[in-house]
């Protein structure tokens, strides 16, 4: 079993600022960082094995942020999206079911044009259940 505290803060310059942290105990966790080069389609990463239900946390961000880097949240019976990562993602609790299939795989395309500014770093952090 792990802790895993997360949480988020907002602020309007001069206005309201909102704040909230959570801990979640969960059975497993997994920290993936991916390359992905202007021009590549369809990367598959593996993320978890389980159901929607397990999964208690999904953040996704990257070291570049632009509407042509996109994700597709797969199954194993289909594909879900595109989403444009053009901002961090952040899944927590019943929120993950937005996609409509348990995020097991996630394929990053990068349609940015050749050229070392756009290569992109992903990470990948998930918290789940290992046992439903």
């Amino acid at each position: 079993m792990a802790t895993v505290s997360y949480g988020y803060s907002i602020q309007v310059t001069g206005g309201p600022q909102i704040t909230n942290t959570k801990l979640a105990t969960v059975d497993a966790y997994d920290r993936v960082e991916v390359k992905l080069d202007p021009g590549a389609a369809d990367v598959v990463v593996d993320v978890q094995p389980g159901a929607t239900g397990q999964v208690a946390l999904l953040a996704i961000s990257s070291s570049l942020y632009a509407p042509q880097i996109t994700y597709k949240v797969a199954d194993g019976s289909g594909d879900k999206g595109p989403y444009a990562l053009d901002a961090p993602h952040f899944f927590s609790g019943g929120a993950v079911g937005v996609f409509g299939v348990a995020p097991k795989t996630l394929k990053f395309s990068n349609a940015l044009p050749a050229g070392a500014a756009n290569k992109a770093t992903i990470d990948i952090f998930v918290a789940r259940d290992a046992t439903p």
